[in-house]
């Protein structure tokens, strides 16, 4: 609900689909994939984690997603109508339908824009020509996100980071979002305030029935707001399942090796951490990317060769939960699968 009336625009569909996507920077021998054939779906109402290292690949698919980076390959769907070119996911509509919020608001928040002029210029491009239709949109998308309408004349250095986070996420809204990509939204928060941002999100999901795709390196964050999480390494899609699944029993070794890094209230021994660096993203290994620094990879098991000879794919199981793994049936479940829960806060 937005204002006590309901959304038609957001509630009537809202679903993405990322299709076999290939995203490359430079050209010729130098070129760098930076995503791999990666394939996403985020169904209406509900939130897709994406997680994984600093490095992997997250922040380019979300800047393909909002059309600000092209892609080579692949095609992108919102709302049944496919935005594959960069011209199309460039256009008025997609960006009505797709907003990124960005980790740091006060860089996408133009600091000589009053919070009235930054929400009403997103509107004016949404087609909202009339002012007083504008103004109580505007005050509207505010309320929505617990802000007094008392901040539309000031401006972005005047509030918190919590507080230009909300900002943002309200520009999103306004402008009647089917879609939002919140790409480490949270990162640079306390934590307290990290909890009151997802619980906003949370709360306008239920009443606006907005999809998200969340993109966070920390696994806490993201088992806390994802309904479904797909784990990315080295710009491939490792594993995919529901976020009980993958916190219960992983099916990839990496999933479970971040699973088991995080540190856990009350233990006294530190979190393992996962051995090696990422490899070089423009000669990525032979096989399985993470058979070098894996756990039941063949530095520990030679006889595992096929982990360096073919690369697994991405298999769906009965449950459904995909994983890119020869011997997933082996990965053990974390020794420490209880992640830190968030708690209710304020910003």
């Amino acid at each position: 609900m937005l204002g006590g009336q309901q959304r038609p625009d957001i509630v009537a569909t809202a679903m993405i689909e990322i299709r076999d996507i290939v995203v490359r920077y430079g050209a010729g021998r130098d070129s760098l994939t930076a995503v791999d054939h990666v394939s996403l779906r985020v169904e209406r109402g509900k939130t897709l984690g994406l997680v994984g290292e600093s490095g992997c690949g997250k922040s380019t698919v979300a800047r393909a997603v909002a059309g600000l980076l092209p892609i080579a390959s692949g095609g992108i769907v919102v709302n049944d109508i496919d935005y594959s070119s960069f011209r199309a996911r460039n256009s008025r509509e997609y960006h009505r339908q797709v907003q990124l919020v960005f980790q740091d608001p006060y860089s996408s928040l133009n600091p000589r824009m009053t919070i009235r002029h930054a929400l009403g210029e997103a509107l004016t491009l949404r087609g909202v020509r009339d002012r007083a239709e504008r103004n109580r949109l505007t005050q509207q998308s505010l309320e929505l996100v617990e802000l007094s309408t008392s901040a539309l004349e000031r401006y972005p250095h005047q509030f918190s980071g919590g507080q230009r986070q909300r900002i943002a996420i309200a520009r999103a809204l306004a402008v009647g979002s089917q879609v939002i990509v919140a790409d480490e939204i949270t990162s640079a928060l306390d934590v307290s305030i990290q909890a009151a941002i997802l619980n906003l999100l949370r709360r306008v999901q239920r009443e606006t029935e907005v999809s998200i795709l969340f993109i966070s390196h920390d696994l806490s964050v993201i088992r806390y707001v994802s309904d479904t999480v797909a784990v990315m390494y080295l710009g491939e899609i490792v594993e995919q399942s529901s976020t009980a699944t993958l916190f219960g029993h992983p099916r990839h070794p990496y999933s479970s090796a971040l699973i088991r890094s995080i540190p856990q209230i009350g233990e006294e021994r530190r979190p393992a951490p996962i051995k090696g660096e990422l490899p070089d993203p423009h000669h990525p290994p032979s096989g399985c990317r993470f058979h070098l620094r894996c756990f039941m990879g063949p530095t520990r098991y030679p006889d595992r060769i096929i982990c360096v000879q073919e690369s697994p794919q991405l298999i769906a199981d009965e449950q459904p939960h995909r994983a890119a793994c020869h011997f997933s049936e082996l990965v053990p479940m974390p020794q420490q699968s209880d992640v830190v829960p968030i708690q209710e806060g304020r910003a």
